[in-house]
């Protein structure tokens, strides 16, 4: 028989019949793959026999690479793809079986994921072509459903040797399939398919019907910029021309393979986010991918900034860098990004092990999540706030430095923090000391605005007006903030409302003198002197607010917050905050706001007496249990942190209760370090309400270095008694 295939359409019944008879399986509709591909196969199945999807690959054309690019250079190509031919072929759920000269022979259990796993290696292929310079190289798949029997460790039977001539028969980049391959795989997996027609095979007497499976090529990923810098990108920036070319030049070295790491300081309000969010819109524009997480002052959870920051990176990354993700590290990286679990199948925390182990591994799998997205673009990551990060945050971002650098990763690492006194043994003192003698890291200080920044950043906000008018203001406006670009827009913007800066003819002329700026002394003057101004329903959400955090869901404000106002009411004080400019709607998330900068929570918070606080954490406590009632693990920490905080007003049983909850949880989840620093938090909010170890005593915080779950060791017997109450129910 000829080996020149024979084409002729078939309607997609008669496509359907011919594929079923081929592979012994009843023309049933059942819907669920498992049934069509375990029932009418009963009866065909000899003893020791399985229905199968095989799939097998090959090189194009490997002698003619051997003669271009010579055998060692196409031996390393060769092995490059191996190794990613088989990172696919476990992480969709393939076995494979053996290698076949230049491809691979993979068995799966399921169409759909045979599927996938041929579309995605053709992804992973386009992938390489694009990284490297010079030779493409080509691989073609070919996929069959059918009986197969497994002896000595090898499948055999028809479905294998047609897989084997599918493969043979497509071109470089084509994944040919039999029909009934679509046919079982029926609507899921989202994939298109174009019939090629019937063909007969090399070694067949009958014609089967053939389609090709459709994929296209790989896009960038669509990365946007993360909302805090996109939000600071937008608004005033002069001058800091020297510190940004200094962040920009390591930029670039990063960009072109060596890894850099770079540290931003300077006083509150200086300007670190700003600077950051200028070089982050930039390199985005050029295609990288640029990520941001920030330390709480708060609530100080381990590895935070990270967690934020990947969560970003998992939910927009390529499905194919996920999988590969996956296949080495399994899921390490669970306990910071939970998500992970949505984009990968069957993926579990790993199993439970001493503390060093699972932080080793979950420092792996950041490293190995991050090198892999660079390998796509070049990844700028910002981690703000570093000045309240916790020993594990700084423990991993010491790692990854030392580990990138080693790597040849395209990724700039921007640390940015608080340039005020550490104290003497503090984490960050010793992180920042080993830093800052490397002689490559970028080290930028940023100091206030100089004289001609300075006039610039005035006649942004107030116009254009004469020059010495311009400078005379900008001068005693400096004079009185330091030049700082956050108190400078704050005392401005309070001149303007106040009336001493009157806009006419289109332009701000100024009706105050030198002196009148004295009496603005601190930023909490100016906060104080603007919330006045609010409507009394804004002036209470933005300090219940203050005492929240940084970031707030408004079903957690109005229970604390109404005092009689209803829900339209405190929407319209929001908004109102909002045209302030003191508070930011959060996009993608109704109801979910947080202050335009840390300052303006921090001044407005500092305005309350420690009992008022107090009195109100514990309400907020409260009221984030009514609000997230069914679905309380994300919320444990925060929970516990706020009625700790109000234990010295209020009972502190609820700090014992939910702080056994949320010590649990980190347990369960293999942080370990939040585990021990929620056990302190608790111990000592009890000893506060005299429900602590006895009078003389101080309750001492765990080891972090502790090699066994901690909770389980912490003698808090009162806590668990405490804790039979509530609990906290899994999220669904």
């Amino acid at each position: 028989m000829s080996d020149t295939p024979r084409f002729a359409p078939l309607s997609l019944s008669a496509q359907a019949r011919i594929g079923y008879r081929h592979i012994g399986l009843t023309t049933g509709r059942e819907r669920n793959e498992g049934a069509v591909l375990g029932q009418g196969n009963a009866a065909h199945a000899a003893a020791g026999s399985e229905v199968l999807v095989v799939v097998c690959t090959d090189l194009v054309d490997s002698t003619g690479l051997s003669l271009r690019l010579g055998q060692e250079g196409a031996d390393a190509l060769r092995q490059q793809l191996f190794a990613a031919t088989y990172d696919v072929v476990q992480s969709t759920g393939g076995q494979p079986v053996k290698w076949m000269g230049d491809g691979i022979m993979a068995t799966y259990r399921s169409v759909v994921a045979a599927i996938d796993g041929a579309v995605s290696l053709q992804r992973t292929v386009d992938r390489l072509n694009r990284r490297r310079v010079g030779e493409d190289i080509g691989v073609r798949v070919g996929v069959s459903a059918g009986e197969a029997t497994l002896d000595d460790g090898d499948w055999y039977g028809v479905a294998v040797v047609e897989a084997a001539r599918l493969c043979d028969l497509a071109l470089g980049g084509e994944v040919l399939a039999n029909a009934i391959v679509v046919t079982l795989s029926g609507e899921r997996g989202g994939h298109e398919f174009h019939s090629r027609g019937t063909l007969v095979l090399r070694g067949f007497e009958d014609p089967i019907s053939v389609v090709e499976i459709a994929w296209s090529g790989w896009e960038p990923a669509g990365f946007t910029l993360p909302f805090e810098l996109d939000r600071r990108a937008k608004q005033r920036f002069v001058g800091r021309e020297r510190a940004f070319n200094e962040l920009h030049k390591a930029w670039a070295t990063a960009r072109n393979g060596t890894p850099r790491v770079a540290l931003v300081s300077g006083e509150p309000g200086i300007g670190k986010t700003a600077i950051a969010a200028r070089l982050g819109a930039k390199v985005r524009s050029e295609g990288a991918v640029v990520l941001y997480g920030q330390c709480d002052e708060q609530i100080v959870a381990s590895f935070q900034p990270f967690s934020e920051a990947l969560r970003q990176l998992v939910a927009d990354s390529h499905a194919d860098v996920l999988a590969a993700h996956a296949a080495h590290c399994e899921g390490a990286l669970l306990p910071l990004v939970p998500e992970l679990r949505q984009r990968v199948r069957n993926l579990d925390l790993p199993a439970v092990t001493d503390s060093e182990t699972s932080e080793l591994r979950l420092f792996e799998s950041v490293v190995d999540l991050l090198g892999r997205a660079a390998e796509e673009s070049p990844v700028l990551l910002v981690v703000d706030d570093l000045q309240w990060a916790n020993a594990p945050t700084l423990r991993l971002l010491a790692y990854l430095a030392r580990h990138l650098l080693a790597s040849g990763t395209r990724v700039l690492v921007l640390a940015l923090f608080r340039d005020t006194p550490i104290a003497p043994g503090a984490d960050l003192r010793s992180f920042l000391a080993d830093l800052r003698a490397d002689p490559e890291a970028a080290r930028v200080e940023l100091a206030g605005l100089d004289a001609e920044e300075m006039r610039l950043l005035t006649e942004e906000i107030v116009g254009p007006g004469p020059d010495q008018s311009i400078t005379e203001l900008a001068d005693a406006v400096r004079a009185d903030t330091g030049g700082n670009p956050f108190l400078v827009c704050e005392v401005l913007r309070h001149l303007i409302e106040t009336g001493a800066l009157r806009e006419i003819d289109g332009r701000f002329v100024s009706q105050i003198q030198r002196d009148d700026l004295g009496t603005i002394d601190s930023i909490r003057g100016v906060m104080t002197q603007r919330l006045e101004r609010l409507s009394p329903t804004a002036s209470r959400m933005l300090t219940v607010a203050s005492i929240i955090g940084d970031e707030f869901d408004f079903r957690v404000l109005e229970r604390v917050a109404s005092a009689g106002s209803d829900r339209s009411e405190l929407a319209g004080a929001l908004d109102e905050a909002v045209a302030a400019r003191l508070l930011v709607e959060l996009p993608d998330t109704v109801g979910r706001y947080r202050f335009a900068h840390a300052l303006i929570r921090l001044a407005i918070a500092d305005g309350l007496s420690s009992l008022r606080r107090a009195q109100l954490d514990g309400e907020i406590a409260e009221s984030i249990v009514a609000a997230y009632e069914g679905h309380l693990e994300p919320h444990l920490r925060d929970i516990a942190f706020h009625y700790c905080r109000g234990a010295p007003v209020i009972d502190p049983t609820p700090a014992g209760r939910f702080g056994v909850l949320a010590a649990r949880h980190a347990n369960d989840q293999l942080v370990y370090s939040d585990a021990v620093e929620v056990t302190a938090q608790v111990l000592a909010a009890l000893e506060a309400g005299g429900h602590g170890p006895a009078t003389g005593t101080r309750a001492r915080r765990p080891s972090s270095k502790a090699s066994q779950p901690p909770v389980r060791s912490v003698r808090a017997g009162h806590w668990l008694a405490c804790s039979d109450g509530v609990r906290a129910r899994p999220r669904h």
